[in-house]
């Protein structure tokens, strides 16, 4: 007797009935899903109208860090430069649900409770540290791959993405001063990234292992910009 998706649940008892579907029950259950992400699939027009909502919205709020009235920190209850008339819930107010929502009314939302509140990372008068302010061209490039959704995990995959990502590893290097024969990797994140500079420089001492963690000298520079490690 064969088992699988296609096998009649009454021919594998009760208890198999909760694990196995007829093929014709798959099929409907596929069709019922393809109809519920139909609204993921928009046209052409639709993408269009997106696109310029969200790019003028995101023009002018570039527009306001270059204006001069415009403060660096608004407290958790302002709005739109110390406007007190904020919704005191917030997002909240708006809770995340199955329907589509209308673009203008995300927008606002992201306007007068996230983009309008808090730290102005991207201000000229932010000086509390260095700021990682988006940068418009670098966002449509994001914009390219989370469309397109390329990976570059392997060379059989996507070769242009490799060499995409083989290029900015050798680009960063000269730039660092690393000499040939170097290695890299692009991470997801910081946290990778330095568990992986703590492997490197553990394996890089001959004879030092996991076991000897209490030997090792860990000291976080106070930018937060490097990591050091001695033996």
């Amino acid at each position: 007797m064969t088992s699988g998706p296609f096998l009649d649940a009454k021919q594998k008892g009760s208890a198999a009935g909760r694990y196995f579907v007829t093929g014709e029950t798959l099929r409907e259950k596929l069709l019922d899903l393809r109809e519920k992400t139909r609204g993921l699939d928009v046209s052409e027009s639709r993408r269009r109208e997106l696109l310029d909502g969200v790019s003028g919205f995101a023009g002018k709020a570039l527009e306001k860090l270059q204006d001069g009235e415009t403060a660096v920190y608004t407290g958790p209850e302002d709005n739109n430069n110390n406007n007190k008339n904020t919704d005191v819930k917030g997002l909240r107010s708006s809770p995340i649900q199955e329907e589509p929502v209308d673009l203008e009314h995300i927008l606002d939302l992201y306007g007068t409770q996230i983009e309008s509140r808090g730290l102005r990372a991207g201000h000229g008068g932010h000086m509390a540290y260095v700021p990682s302010n988006g940068v418009f061209p670098a966002a449509l490039g994001d914009f390219l791959a989370d469309t397109l959704n390329t990976y570059a995990g392997r060379t059989y995959e996507s070769p242009g993405g490799v060499d995409m990502n083989c290029m900015l590893l050798e680009w960063m290097a000269e730039l660092f001063g690393y000499p040939k024969g170097f290695h890299g990797n692009l991470t997801s994140g910081g946290s990778a990234a330095t568990v992986i500079a703590m492997a490197t420089a553990r394996d890089s001492r001959k004879g030092l292992r996991a076991r000897d963690y209490h030997r090792f000298v860990l000291k976080d520079t106070l930018v937060g910009m490097a990591t050091e490690i001695t033996y």
